[in-house]
Order: C-alpha cells, then structure tokens, then sequence
C-alpha cells in the first residue's frame, strides 16, 4: 500500500477529524479511503447517467473502439 500527502485547509482538517470522531474505531486514513471510494463510486454512477442519455439521444457509436477513440478526441 502506498502514502500519499494531502495538504488540507484548516477547515477541510477541522472537518475529517469531526468524522473521524463520529466513527468509532476510525481514522483519518479511513475517512479518506472511504471518501475516495465514494468519489470513484458516484465517477461510476455519473458516466452511466451519461451513457444512458446518449442512448436516448441517439448518440451511439459503433466499430473499432481505437479508431471511435481517435475520432472522438
């Protein structure tokens, strides 16, 4: 497992350390891997929402994902 340093305002601090008192047997690096996972989780949930409405706009794309890739960008 890697470390990463994240600078925090006073503010952002004062309020992961409030979570971290909230939650018995927790610590900050807890809170953060939670907040993190919950991050990449509603990443997931947002592209499918997006997905969904290019499905009912008619926006789909077919063939060679590389060369859809290419066009796209």
């Amino acid at each position: 497992m890697s470390n990463v340093s994240v600078p925090l305002t006073p503010e952002l601090e004062r309020e992961l350390d409030r979570l971290v008192e909230e939650e018995v047997g927790s610590s900050r690096a807890d809170v953060m891997r939670k907040g993190l996972k919950r991050l990449l989780r509603d990443e997931g949930f947002r592209r499918i929402r997006e997905a969904e409405e290019d499905i009912r706009a008619g926006r789909l794309y077919t063939g060679d994902i590389d060369e859809i890739i290419k066009h796209l960008a």
